[in-house]
């Protein structure tokens, strides 16, 4: 499949998960999320927030904060986007896009965190850890600017958006694992910290 028909595949699926099956499917990968080492051993969780029919970060939010991690979520500011440090799912509210975003300006520092992981959204994924994301190009610039290997790039997605292989654009950032809520891809071992 070509790139745009992998597009097209993924949103037609997604258009037809029902509310029950969003949440069956992100208990199941909230589940095999907590499992994994990088989980466990994150100081931060670098998170997006859900938005329409992505697996639902909410509650992954709320037990990494009874867990005493430091969560970060993102903003986009023009054509870019940072990260900001929250206490609690109150401080977002609608933004770009009509995703939730945080109203709080801590700036979020990845350098300064021990082992930051960061929780990717995408359209698909594929078992090298390709990603074809919403075609904004936020994460990929976020990641240049703080360097890639700052982070462990967990990607959270359905069975559906995980392919074999497809061939990456150059400037596509791989991510080093995939949970879905049938398996949890390893593409590259977690590392503990700095």
């Amino acid at each position: 499949m070509a790139k745009q028909e992998i597009r097209n595949f993924i949103r037609s699926k997604k258009r037809e998960l029902t509310q029950l099956d969003i949440s069956k499917a992100s208990k199941e990968i909230r589940d095999n999320l907590f499992t994994c080492s990088y989980y466990k051993n994150a100081t931060a969780i670098f998170t997006f927030v859900s938005y329409n029919q992505e697996v639902d970060t909410k509650e992954i939010i709320k037990r990494a904060m009874e867990d005493g991690k430091r969560i970060a979520v993102p903003k986009v500011l023009g054509d870019e986007m940072e990260f900001f440090y929250i206490s609690s799912l109150e401080e977002l509210k609608e933004g770009y896009q009509h995703i939730f975003e945080p109203i709080t300006n801590h700036l979020a520092d990845p350098s300064k965190e021990t082992s930051p992981l960061m929780l990717m959204p995408g359209l698909a994924f594929d078992r090298d850890g390709n990603r074809i994301g919403y075609g904004g190009g936020f994460y990929d610039k976020y990641l240049l600017k703080y360097g890639a290997g700052t982070f462990y790039k967990c990607a959270l997605g359905y069975e559906f958006q995980l392919f074999d292989q497809f061939e990456p654009e150059e400037f596509d950032i791989p991510v080093d694992g995939i949970v879905t809520s049938k398996e949890i891809v390893a593409v590259r071992v977690a590392y503990i910290g700095r």
